[in-house]
């Protein structure tokens, strides 16, 4: 007697696709927590005692949590509009009517906790709201993001006006401080560029700057306080700083800053670092955990409590990934700041406080660098020692594991790449500080500890370094960036490339090879010396190194365009082979014929990249992590990731 064996029709589809190309695997999130976007305490009709939280996650902002501490519950209510990544609260406010405020994803919210429900929402011309105050007659007031658009919210008629874009400075606004006067008028503070105080007339509409021009200070930011007597108090957050009371629309000059107790207002507005965390009876929250889902909470009397809570949550976004010989991938996530470990054998996910935003990893053996933001921090984790929770505050410490060697600050805020030379030192490359145009280098040494940082004068000025490759022992291809640092100034001009002699500390070439670049976002060496590079998203080229010119320009189609990320892995290599990265796709290039070729359609979409381990590649969709195989298992086994670093010494010399 025959068996016949039926296959389904979605397995014989499977198997036939499986043997037509690769098929890409979701191996799950990474770190699988929302954050905080700031967090107020009040108290309902009843006396219940309440926490809000606006949660962000790699959605954006799909929710508000709710957490009762009289009655032990908890419950998310939905924001009404779809989350879009990356458009999270940046500011809230609890207003004397006990509604809690905030503006995101190109609308204004009000969330009433006593009806626990929105029950206001309005599109507004604004994309992130920066800061939030309320009037005296309990009209809010906020200033967003990027344009400096200022909108107004009346409770009680219900109505929302939106006048839109006031400044046009020529660089994204930040509006993070708002007061009002007795007399009509509103006053905000700007920066990150050029600090500024504005006086606003909503009637009639008249815009009036505070601080004189001779007198405005670079990356720097206006700020304002309202106070008990009716008026305003301005400053800029700087040293040296001169200080105004302004009232009516007019400033008048003091001697002094002026002793200005916090408003109840101001108290539950702030930030989305923001934590009011004290009730009207004394009680207070001591803690809000929303990676391990707990609060606690002391009351009157001193007795601590604690509750536990609980929220949906696609994770938060994977910031850069990077293979370990250990046969792990690492790498870190944010908001909140945490780093994972993937291990591939047994398919699990372990992780924890990172401390710092891991915008760029870099493999070495079993050490992994790091460069950390905020502060451009340079660090070291021995993988094969136990990691160290970092206590705060950020700062240098070498002897903790992860070690951090040394800060950029503000000339390396936010770094983009790491690289380590063939002689071992480790080179770091990043934008600057709010506000800033024109960032430096990070070199470190690893033999004689030696930490230093390259001033932006002494590599292109304005323009930032934002992309590196080894070229020798002690010279350096870098590719620049025109954009500044966040709310900075974007330098003139097309984006340079330069080669730098990190031991003579002096530029051997330097020039603007790509017509009408702007960023050059990755670089990886080609077998025959020349150099693979990715510009703006939207282009790739080959450079030759000794003759410093470009030889091919490959434009990608119309709607194509290379992930991006803070720390660009784009291009990635086994030694032998190259491919590149796209939102939609993976390319490879052939270096023989000088082609770029889709090598495969992946319409989940990649985010971020990229590393190769086993034969696979891996790559991010926002909070996922993501690998598809490249080579048949009876290759795998050849090339890993440290081909990222390989052929990187030059066919000739000087």
């Amino acid at each position: 007697m025959k068996i016949r064996i039926l296959l389904p029709l979605f397995l014989l589809t499977v198997a036939l696709a499986s043997a037509s190309e690769p098929v890409p695997v979701c191996h799950g999130v990474a770190v699988p927590v929302n954050s905080s976007c700031g967090m107020v305490t009040t108290e309902l009709r009843n006396d219940d005692k309440v926490v809000l939280s606006f949660l962000g996650d790699a959605s954006g902002c799909p929710c508000i949590l709710q957490i009762n501490l009289t009655r032990h519950r908890h419950f998310t209510v939905k924001v009404p509009a779809a989350p879009k990544p990356d458009m999270q609260p940046m500011a809230s406010l609890l207003s004397s009517r006990n509604l809690y405020y905030a503006a995101f994803n190109g609308a204004f919210y009000e969330y009433d906790p006593e009806c626990g429900a929105f029950t206001f929402q309005s599109p507004v011309s604004g994309q992130i709201c920066m800061g939030l105050t309320e009037d005296r007659q309990g009209r809010i007031w906020c200033g967003s993001w990027p344009g400096g658009e200022i909108c107004c919210f009346d409770p009680a008629t219900r109505k929302l006006t939106d006048y839109g874009v006031l400044l046009r400075p020529g660089w994204a606004v930040y509006q993070r401080y708002l007061a009002c006067d007795d007399e009509g008028w509103l006053y905000f503070g700007i920066g990150r560029t050029e600090a500024q105080i504005y006086a606003f007339h909503a009637d009639t509409r008249e815009l009036r700057a505070i601080i004189p021009p001779k007198e405005t200070v670079p990356a720097c930011i206006g700020e304002v306080h309202r106070g008990v007597d009716g008026k305003v108090y301005g400053w800029m957050r700087t040293k040296n700083t001169p200080y105004f009371e302004l009232h009516g629309g007019r400033a008048t000059r003091l001697e002094t800053k002026p002793d200005i107790p916090l408003t109840t207002i101001e108290k539950a507005s702030g930030t989305q670092f923001l934590k009011d965390d004290t009730f009207a009876d004394g009680s207070r929250v001591v803690q809000f955990d929303t990676v391990n889902r707990f609060l606690r909470w002391c009351s009157p009397d001193g007795v601590e409590h604690r509750e536990t809570f609980n929220y949906p949550s696609v994770g938060v976004n994977i910031m850069g990934i990077e293979a370990m010989a250990d046969g792990t991938i690492r790498g870190g996530a944010a908001h909140p700041m945490r780093y994972f470990i993937y291990d591939i054998a047994s398919s699990t996910f372990a992780g924890g406080d990172a401390r710092f935003q891991w915008n760029a990893v870099l493999a070495d053996g079993d050490r992994l660098w790091i460069g950390g933001y905020p502060g451009g921090a340079l660090i070291e984790w021995n993988t094969r020692q136990a990691y160290q929770p970092r206590p705060a505050p950020r700062t240098p410490d070498r002897r903790l594991n992860p070690a951090t060697h040394g800060m950029g600050e503000n000339q390396l805020l936010r770094p983009s790449a790491i690289r380590k030379m063939p002689d071992g030192r480790m080179v770091m490359a990043g934008t600057p500080g709010y506000g800033c145009t024109g960032g430096g280098l990070i070199v470190y040494d690893p033999a004689d500890k030696h930490f230093e940082v390259i001033p932006k004068e002494a590599l292109f000025g304005t323009p930032s370094a934002l992309s590196l490759l080894p070229l020798s022992d002690s010279q350096i291809l870098i590719g620049g960036t025109t954009s500044g640092g966040t709310g900075g100034r974007e330098a003139e001009g097309d984006a340079p490339m330069m080669i730098y002699d990190l031991n003579t500390r002096q530029a051997v070439w330097q020039g603007c090879p790509l017509a009408g670049a702007k960023s050059y976002l990755d670089l990886i060496r080609l077998p025959d010396g020349q150099v693979l590079g990715t510009t703006d998203r939207t282009r790739l080229f080959v450079f030759d190194p000794i003759k410093r010119t470009v030889t091919r320009e490959i434009r990608l189609e119309p709607g194509d365009r290379t992930v991006w990320q803070q720390g660009p892995r784009i291009l990635l290599s086994d030694g032998e082979r190259f491919f590149v990265l796209l939102e939609k796709k993976i390319m490879e290039f052939l270096p023989t014929s000088g082609k770029l070729v889709t090598w495969l359609e992946v319409p989940s979409g990649i985010t971020a990249g990229g590393a190769m381990a086993g034969g696979r590649i891996y790559y991010v969709k926002r909070s996922r992590l993501w690998s598809v195989p490249y080579k048949t298992n009876k290759t795998a086994t050849r090339g890993r990731t440290a081909a990222r670093q390989s052929n990187s010494v030059l066919n000739g010399k000087e």
